[in-house]
């Protein structure tokens, strides 16, 4: 109870905090980068990210990399909310860089995607999300998107600069992305992993992220014989691959 109490305060002060000092509006006409902060623990910063899992680092390097005149706006991702927020001082330290907006959960990605100049992630799907809005992207590790000519990849901190005035002279390729959304519809199948995942929680654990519950054999069995039809979709295309 202690821990529950302290862990709730602690939560409550760090969401106070942003409350108080992210911005929750930003220009429209003064141009900049959007990079959307990635929640943590998460496999895209801690194992896809490889290099670059330290997000204030990147955004360091990404202000000092930006040409003049322009902002890097970082929002903070609203999952964060359900692991209690951050701790403040990493918050801290970004508000303090030059040149650097941090912006408050609420706000919508999507609202940021469609004004600025370029988006740019460690391994996130805002890069994808920006080809919708004809918005070139940076990302910092091979995602799916990262083939496609608007999106540029970096491999090393010091080419920042570079790739970043090669990004904002580069423009989406409609046809490309019609090309690349066609193949992706060809290799993927219709199965509902989220509502599986959903029972599955709710079953045999609390319905939350961390499940410590024994199983019990007899959930096992029912629970695999009323979701059958789900793994036999997830067996065959799996085999098809294969194959």
């Amino acid at each position: 109870m202690i821990k529950f109490i302290s862990s709730s305060l602690l939560t409550f002060y760090r969401k106070k905090y942003l409350d108080k000092n992210t911005k929750t509006s930003f220009s429209l006409t003064k141009p900049y980068a959007y990079f959307p902060l990635h929640a943590e623990p998460d496999v895209a910063v801690l194992r896809i990210g490889d290099f670059y899992s330290d997000q204030i680092n990147v955004i360091k390097n990404i202000a000092q990399s930006l040409p003049i005149g322009m902002d890097l706006l970082v929002k903070e991702h609203p999952a964060m909310w359900m692991m209690g927020w951050r701790n403040t001082d990493f918050y801290k330290h970004i508000i303090e860089l030059p040149n650097v907006k941090l912006i408050h959960p609420s706000i919508s990605s999507e609202l940021m995607i469609q004004n600025t100049s370029f988006v740019i992630t460690i391994a996130g799907t805002a890069a994808l999300e920006a080809i919708f809005y004809e918005k070139p992207s940076i990302v910092f590790s091979d995602i799916n998107c990262s083939t496609l000519s608007s999106v540029f990849k970096i491999s090393n901190l010091k080419d920042l600069p570079v790739i970043i005035r090669k990004c904002l002279n580069s423009k989406v390729d409609l046809v490309e992305l019609n090309h690349y959304f066609n193949q992706i519809e060809k290799s993927t199948f219709v199965c509902d992993l989220e509502d599986l995942n959903v029972v599955s929680s709710n079953l045999f654990g609390m319905g939350g992220l961390l499940n410590m519950n024994p199983i019990l054999e007899s959930q096992m069995k029912l629970f695999l014989e009323e979701r059958k039809n789900d793994f036999r979709i997830l067996a065959d295309e799996h085999i098809k691959n294969l194959t």
